[in-house]
């Protein structure tokens, strides 16, 4: 059990209420650039503060010297939009240098 299980079940509670967001934003309708400025808000905020949490470490990862639970809920969000989006993340690493060896 580690200790950060609280805060880990919170974020991983957010987590799931910003994929419903997401996934939202994929029906037609006036909704949907509303949602797609809103996750991609979102997902600013969140790259932004995986960039001042690896900046933290000289080892790069977000909450110590060694990997997490938490390095591994927020790699995923790597893989995911750099496959859809892959020219993207030129900009993130731009705003956010530390993820970029991330």
């Amino acid at each position: 059990k580690p200790d950060d299980m609280d805060f880990l079940v919170n974020a991983y509670a957010n987590k799931i209420a910003g994929v419903n967001n997401m996934k939202r934003a994929q029906a037609a309708g006036s909704q949907k650039e509303q949602d797609l400025k809103e996750n991609r808000d979102l997902l600013d905020r969140v790259l932004s503060r995986g960039n001042e949490l690896a900046g933290r470490h000289p080892s790069g990862f977000l909450f110590g010297d060694k990997l997490t639970t938490g390095d591994v809920f927020f790699l995923p969000i790597f893989r995911i939009f750099f496959m859809v989006a892959p020219a993207m993340f030129e900009e993130v690493f731009q705003k956010c240098p530390n993820l970029r060896g991330y």
